[in-house]
C-alpha cells in the first residue's frame, strides 16, 4: 500500500512540473522568436540607411551605387516578407501588420523617387542644363524626404517589437517565479507525505531492514557464518533468504578456495623436491680415484643450471681433496659462448683451489667453436674421450706420488 501511495504522489508531481516546464519552454521558445524579429526590423533602418547613401553617392557621380542601390533594396524586402511571416506564424502580435503596411507604401514610393533621381541625374549628365540640374535637385530632395519617413517607420516598428519582447521577457520571469513556487509547494506536501508514508511503513518495515543491515555488516566483516533469521514471506523475508543463499554459497566458495590453496602449496614443495633432486641428479661428481674426479656434463646448459654445475665442482673439489678434474664434455647438446664461459669459469675456480682440469670428449665441432671464441687454447687439456682423459689424470697422479716420495 505505502509503494502505491509513494508512486503516486511522484507521478502527480511530474505532471505539474511537466506542465510548468512546458508553458515556461514554450515563453522561451517565443521570446527568442520575437529577439530575432527585432533584429530583423532594426535592419530595416539599416537598408534604407544604405540605400540613401547609395542615391546621394549617384547623385554626386559615383555610377557604382546602382547596382549597390538594388542589393539594398532587395534585403529590405525580404526582411519585411521575414516579419510578415512571424505575424502570419503568432510570434508577433497582429497591430504589427498595420505598420507593416505602412512601410511597404513608403517604400514604394521611396523607390519611385529614387528611380525619378537616377534618371535626373543620367539625363543632366547627358545634357547639362540649369532646368535638368533643378529636375535632379527636386527628386534628390524628395528622395531624401522620403528615405527620413522611411528609417522612422522602420525605427518604429522595430520600437514596437522591442516592447513586445520586454513584455514577454516580464511575463516569462513572472512564470519562472511561478514555477518555483509551484515547486517548492509541491516539495513540501511531497515531503510531509512521505514522512507520514514512511511513519507509517516504519514499523513494518524498519527493524527487520536493521537486522538485515546488521548481518550485512557483520558478514562484510569477515563472519561467513552470519546468517538472517527469516520470519516473513514479503519482500523484506526474501531478500533475507537471498543474502543467506548468498552467504552459504561465497562461505563453500571460501572453503573451496581454501582446499585448493592447501593442495597448491602442496603441489609447490613436492616439486622443489623434485627439481632439487634432478638438479643433484644432472650433476654427478664421480670420484674414480684419490685426489681424481670426474664431472660429466650432459644435455643443455643454461645460466641457472651452469651455476649448479660450477658449485657442485668447486664444493666437490674441496671435500674430495682433489688434485686433478676431468670434465666430460661427451653429452653436451651445444658448444656455445655461455657453455664456453663456464668452462673458463671452472677451468680458473678450480685452479684457485690447486686442482688441475682435464677437458674430455672433444669432437671437431667443439674445437672450432672454441677457436671461434677466442678461447685461449695453450690452458686447456683436451682429450678425445674419458679413458685418455684417466690415463693422464694416473700419470699425474704417479708424478705427484713419486714427488712427494722424493721429498
Amino acid at each position: 500500500m505505502s509503494t502505491i501511495i509513494t508512486v503516486g504522489i511522484v507521478l502527480v508531481t511530474l505532471a505539474f512540473i511537466f506542465f510548468f516546464q512546458l508553458r515556461f519552454v514554450e515563453h522561451v521558445t517565443n521570446i527568442g522568436y520575437v529577439r530575432g524579429a527585432a533584429i530583423t526590423a532594426r535592419e530595416l533602418s539599416l537598408y534604407t540607411q544604405y540605400n540613401a547613401h547609395n542615391t546621394n553617392a549617384y547623385a554626386l557621380g559615383h555610377r557604382e551605387h546602382r547596382a549597390e542601390f538594388d542589393v539594398h533594396a532587395a534585403a529590405f524586402m525580404a526582411n519585411l516578407a521575414q516579419i510578415e511571416r512571424d505575424i502570419a506564424s503568432g510570434v508577433l502580435d497582429e497591430d504589427e501588420q498595420e505598420q507593416i503596411d505602412l512601410l511597404r507604401a513608403t517604400r514604394v514610393e521611396f523607390d519611385r523617387s529614387a528611380q525619378a533621381l537616377f534618371v535626373a541625374v543620367d539625363t543632366n549628365l547627358a545634357t547639362p542644363s540649369a532646368a535638368n540640374q533643378a529636375a535632379v535637385e527636386a527628386a534628390w530632395q524628395e528622395t531624401d524626404r522620403l528615405a527620413d519617413q522611411l528609417d522612422g517607420e522602420s525605427q518604429e516598428l522595430t520600437s514596437r517589437i522591442n516592447d513586445d519582447f520586454t513584455r514577454m521577457r516580464g511575463q516569462m520571469e513572472s512564470l519562472s517565479q511561478q514555477i518555483a513556487a509551484t515547486e517548492l509547494a509541491i516539495a513540501v506536501v511531497l515531503v510531509a507525505m512521505l514522512l507520514a508514508v514512511q511513519g507509517m511503513a516504519s514499523q513494518a518495515v524498519g527493524a527487520p531492514l536493521q537486522a538485515l543491515l546488521a548481518g550485512v555488516h557483520s558478514f562484510a566483516a569477515g563472519n561467513l557464518g552470519t546468517r538472517i533469521t527469516v520470519k516473513r514471506g514479503d519482500e523484506i523475508g526474501r531478500l533475507g533468504g537471498a543474502f543467506n543463499r548468498m552467504a552459504t554459497h561465497l562461505q563453500q566458495q571460501r572453503q573451496v578456495l581454501e582446499t585448493q590453496n592447501r593442495e597448491l602449496q602442496q603441489s609447490l614443495q613436492t616439486q622443489q623436491q623434485l627439481f632439487s633432486t634432478v638438479q643433484q641428479l644432472s650433476v654427478p661428481l664421480l670420484p674414480i680415484g684419490n685426489g681424481v674426479v670426474v664431472l660429466p656434463i650432459v644435455g643443455h646448459v643454461d645460466t641457472a643450471r651452469a651455476e649448479t654445475i660450477l658449485h657442485t665442482l668447486l664444493q666437490g673439489v674441496a671435500q674430495q681433496r682433489a688434485f686433478c678434474v676431468i670434465l666430460d664434455v661427451t653429452g653436451i647438446a651445444l658448444m656455445n659462448a655461455d657453455v664456453l664461459r663456464l668452462l673458463i669459469q671452472m677451468l680458473e675456480a678450480t685452479e684457485l683451489l690447486g686442482a688441475k682440469v682435464l677437458l674430455a670428449g672433444m669432437n671437431g665441432t667443439m674445437a672450432q667453436s672454441i677457436v671461434a671464441q677466442d678461447v685461449p687454447v695453450n690452458r686447456l687439456r683436451t682429450y678425445r674421450d674419458l679413458g685418455s682423459a684417466i690415463e693422464a689424470a694416473r700419470s699425474l697422479q704417479s708424478l705427484r706420488n713419486g714427488t712427494a716420495i722424493a721429498r
